[in-house]
């Protein structure tokens, strides 16, 4: 039974991180969009979250909770 639920917190912790990742690919992409449409405030702050967010991305994927 502990394999079981191991096995399912496996898959449950790659899938959101992979979901988590298209999420900031995609305020990435809006973000640039709106650098474009000369909207520059919202439009930084969309790629700085992005990037800080792929950070937070990485160090999830590197440090394991359990």
């Amino acid at each position: 039974m502990e394999q079981f639920v191991q096995g399912l917190y496996s898959i449950s912790y790659y899938a959101m991180a992979i979901i988590l990742a298209l999420v900031t690919i995609a305020i990435f992409i809006v973000g640039v969009k709106m650098l474009i449409d000369r909207k520059r405030g919202i439009g930084t702050a969309f790629v700085t979250f992005a990037v800080l967010a792929t950070g937070m991305i990485y160090a999830m994927l590197n440090m394991k909770f359990l």
